[in-house]
Order: C-alpha cells, then structure tokens, then sequence
C-alpha cells in the first residue's frame, strides 16, 4: 500500500520514527527526504505522491498551526482528497506529537497521540483497516443503523451510524460513567444534540433526493459529527462538537457547536448567561476577536471586516460558539460566520485577565480555575 508521510521540518525526528514503524509493516512510505532524488521537482514530485496514495499520515505539532506554508497546503490537499473517499473510510490519520487542540477541520479524523504507549498498537489497527478497505474486504459503514459504545476511560463514547443507496451519517458522542444527576444532565445535552443531528440529516437527505440533477445522483449525501473535550477539571467542562454535511453541493459544510457546563450549581452555560446580557460588553469582546482574526491573516483583511455580521441579536449568535479552559475562552467561528468559506473556521483567543471585568460576578469562580 503506498503512504503518504506529511511533517514540518523541526519534527523530521518523529516523522523518521513513524516512517520506521509503518515500513516495518511492508509498506511504501512516501517521505521526502528518503523519496526525492536529486533534478527532482520537488513540489510536483510531493504533490503526485500525495495524490496517489493510498493512506495519508500527517504529523502534527502546535507550531505548524500557526504560521502558513507548504505543511498546511499539505493538509489543505489531504482534505480536498478525502472528499473524494466514502464517509468513514479510513484514508488520512493525525498523529499528535504534543496533546493540543487540533483545528475543528480535522476533527472529523480520530488522531493518535505519539506520546502514548499504545500508538504503534493504534496505527498498525487504522493501517491495517485501511489495507482491507483498499482491497475491498472491509466495509466502511454497515448498511443499517446501528449504535456502537467504545470505552475510553470516565465516558463511554457512542457510534450512531445509518448508511443506503441514499445517504451515510456517522454521529459520535460522549456519554460520562459519572453519577448524579447533573452528570445525567449533562449526558442528555450531548445525546439530544447528537440525536437531533441524526434524525435532521436523515430527513434532509431524504427530502433532498427526491429532486436530485443526474449529476448529484453520482455521490451520496454525508453528515458526520464527533464530539471531542475541550476541558474538564472536576465539575468543568467544555465540549467542542465538529459536525460535517455534504448536500451535493459546490463543496460540503462544516460547523463548531460548542456545549459548556459550569458545575452543578448552575448547569449548561450560555455566552448570554455568562455576561449578564450585557451587549456593550459583547461588542468589546467581539472587537478583540476581530483583530485577533486579522493579525492571523497579516493584515489582508479590512479593517472593520466584522462590522457587516454583527447586527442586532447575531452579536450573540456569533459569540455563542465558544469553549473556556483555565487559561480564558476560544471563540469558534465558522465558515460564512464572520467570513467568506474560502477562510475556513476561525478561532480567537480571549483570555480571562481580558475577560475579568464583562463577566456576570457569579461566573469569576472560572477565572480562578487556572490558580
């Protein structure tokens, strides 16, 4: 099976060690120091490589997240690429060499962690299911629905999956092995919400067949979700859900929803609820996204590009999607939410030093988190 090895440069020593590991198995990897000979186009000699693999493995590390270059147009091509592949089909694997975040665009993967002890035991399993993909002996999606429980440590995480002529729809979620009743609480958000995209996508597709050009009946209709912890300590947590559509469209959709818990004294917590309805306050933290934004960007965007968005009650809206840890809060915009598609998602960090003096007196108990 040919395998594509993607990895920034500072990280040459842990894309050698999986090159290592995954050749071992009897397989081709693609990696440009080894695979690049000399007189070589090296971008169009990568670029074939990646197109015609099989698998691809990107090696992933904070650092490259936040500058541009040939590493995320690497990743940028994967995600093109995986379009093309049936939804659950095993063809791009995220190997994390630090526990970080990854960009909601990605979440849509499971990663592996190189810092855990079981890594190799979990890259020869998706390597190995990939090859039976490959030569057509393992199917992507059972063809009924069906729900799958995968234990992994406090919470158990649950696999919904539907899949026809028509239609695939994979929604993953998290259920907590944790007592009480705010923990119940908890428990039903994440499955309403993962339920709610189930049935909502199902009904659409269906509803969508009916009047389909001959070119759209060429591909099914997708709809994904994952969800995945932001934080949590004790009682504190912050979800992040990445969800995913293809209507047979010019490209498909992508969105963060966000579900956040304050404890068991005040239960699920809104941006709303946490400033006090406060739109003065609301319009300030959004001017610090905005040039949050735009200093990622390097200044190619005007100045007041936010302005057109946020009219009236969609201030909220645009602030509604946001994840809080000990270190202040991540907004997530999405596609279309504060800028054209082309953009992709955006974040914007706001920290709780900036954040101390907008927040309802009730919630400062979250700035403390981090002492």
């Amino acid at each position: 099976m040919k395998i594509f090895l993607g990895y920034g440069s500072e990280r040459e020593a842990e894309a050698r060690l999986v090159k290592e590991f995954v050749s071992s198995l009897g397989h081709d990897v693609w990696f440009d120091k080894d695979s690049i000979i000399a007189g070589q186009d090296w971008k169009r000699t990568r670029e074939i490589a990646q197109t015609e693999a099989d698998l691809i493995i990107h090696i992933c590390a904070p650092e490259m997240f936040r500058r541009s270059g040939d590493v995320n147009s690497e990743i940028k091509k994967t995600l093109n690429l995986s379009e093309n592949q049936p939804l659950g089909a095993i063809f791009s694997i995220f190997i994390k060499v630090e526990n970080f975040h990854l960009p909601p665009e990605l979440n849509r993967y499971q990663y592996i962690l190189l810092d855990d002890d079981n890594w190799k035991i979990r890259l020869e399993s998706a390597v190995s299911e990939r090859m039976a993909q490959v030569s057509g002996n393992a199917p992507v999606l059972p063809k009924d629905e069906s729900s799958k429980k995968v234990e992994s440590g406090s919470f158990d995480t649950i696999k919904i999956s539907d899949a026809n002529e028509i239609y695939e729809i994979l929604n993953e979620y998290i259920s907590y092995n944790i007592d009480g009743l705010y923990w119940r609480h908890i428990n039903s958000e994440i499955e309403s919400n993962a339920l709610d995209l189930h049935f909502k996508a199902k009904s659409n597709f269906l509803l969508l067949s009916k009047d389909e050009t001959d070119f759209q009946k060429d591909r099914k209709y997708e709809q994904f979700s994952r969800t995945e912890e932001f934080f949590r300590i004790g009682e504190y947590l912050s979800l992040r859900i990445f969800n995913y559509y293809d209507f047979k469209g010019a490209h498909p959709n992508h969105f963060v929803k966000t579900l956040n818990f304050a404890g068991s004294d005040f239960g699920k917590l809104s941006i709303q609820d946490l400033m006090s309805n406060n739109e003065e306050n609301a319009r300030r933290v959004l001017k610090y996204c905005q040039k949050v934004v735009s200093a990622f960007h390097e200044g190619t965007l005007e100045e007041d590009f936010l302005e057109s968005y946020a009219v009236g009650d969609d201030i909220w809206r645009l602030l509604g999607q946001f994840s809080y840890d000990e270190k202040g809060i991540t907004f997530n915009f999405s596609p279309y939410d504060i800028l054209p598609y082309v953009f992709g998602h955006q974040e914007a960090f706001v920290s709780w030093s900036f954040l101390d003096d907008k927040i309802d007196n009730k919630y400062n108990f979250l700035t403390e988190i981090h002492k």
